[in-house]
């Protein structure tokens, strides 16, 4: 997409993403994003900032504007990067409708990893995977790369203890009193008592 022709056609959607110029023209362009960038707080720190750049008057009368940089703390677990690349699908979406199923399934996959590898070690393949597809424009982030799972996971790769394998919780898991809830109770299912102390029936 041309960058012009894509700020204007993005100027006119209501009710988008609140992104800086620079994002958008990542995102319309399909360039390597730096998902930390997406993380609420990032977010909200570029929309303080966003009209509050630092003008240097130069020689000739004109200016130019200086953005402050702010540094982004890593992700902590896989619930903040859940987050981050939902409000990435959500920019994506904004433009190319066509890419729901593939980023869908790329955020179900990096989920899946997560049961049994150590987060960091995920991480670093995640972008890998991200940058291969900048690479190729013919490839897409459902395809298998080979290169980035054999540089990312190998017989030295940290695992997960086996009864760590659990499912990562999505960002939307519904919780009562500190607990999450039962979803088996709320169907009526549920035959466990012994539940209770690890789930609330709300």
């Amino acid at each position: 997409m041309n960058w012009t022709k894509g700020q204007n056609m993005i100027e006119m959607i209501p009710q988008k993403p609140s992104l800086c110029n620079k994002l958008w023209k990542a995102v319309s362009l399909s360039a390597f994003v730096n998902l930390h960038k997406f993380m609420q707080k990032s977010l909200i720190d570029n929309a303080k900032e966003m009209n509050n750049d630092i003008a240097l008057e130069l020689a000739d009368g004109s200016a130019i504007y200086i953005r402050k940089q702010k540094c982004t703390a890593a992700f902590k677990n896989i619930s903040e990067w859940l987050l981050a690349f939902k409000a990435y699908i959500d920019a994506v979406l904004i433009i190319y409708e066509h890419h729901e199923q593939e980023l869908n399934i790329y955020r179900d996959h990096i989920n899946e990893l997560c049961v049994r590898y150590k987060f960091t070690v995920v991480m670093r393949y995640d972008e890998k995977q991200r940058v291969a597809l900048v690479m190729d424009r013919d490839s897409t982030l459902m395809d298998r790369n080979i290169e980035a799972e054999g540089k990312s996971f190998d017989a030295t790769t940290a695992r997960k203890p086996k009864e760590m394998w659990r499912h990562p919780t999505y960002a939307n898991v519904q919780w009562f009193d500190r607990k999450e809830i039962c979803i088996n109770w709320n169907c009526h299912s549920c035959t466990e008592e012994k539940s209770a102390a690890e789930f609330t029936h709300a």
